[in-house]
């Protein structure tokens, strides 16, 4: 794909649900990390059907990752932002994108947008 094309291009789903938060993945962890990772396996695997369902794979590196969060505000935005990692390891379990590592992935942004219907935006954008 062209650069120039690439660069403007911004391809966009949703993940209508509310992420695993760090301060609940902590409380998990800490009483059975068994548990924790369970949590972690079926939080990743839906954000992984939710990009699988909406994308194509990604040809041109790197890109960059907006994510907007739509969140109450009952959470701090650095444990809502904890997300992160079921989006990206999702992404890459999908076949999205190859790895998650710092020649793919240049940047991510976080926005946060009061909401009383939790749920994200993430966007993959091009960068040359």
């Amino acid at each position: 794909m062209d650069w120039k094309v690439w660069e403007k291009l911004a391809i966009k789903y949703t993940i209508d649900k509310p992420l695993l938060s760090l301060n609940e993945y902590i409380k998990i962890e800490r009483g059975n990390r068994y548990a924790a990772a369970n949590i972690k396996k079926s939080e990743t695997r839906y954000c992984e059907v939710c990009a699988k369902n909406s994308l194509q794979p990604i040809e041109a590196y790197p890109v960059d990752v907006l994510i907007e969060w739509h969140t109450s505000f009952r959470k701090d935005p650095d444990n809502v932002a904890f997300g992160i990692k079921f989006i990206l390891d999702g992404l890459v379990k999908s076949g999205i994108i190859v790895n998650d590592g710092s020649k793919q992935i240049r940047n991510i942004h976080h926005t946060f947008v009061k909401d009383k219907n939790e749920h994200c935006i993430v966007e993959l954008k091009g960068v040359s």
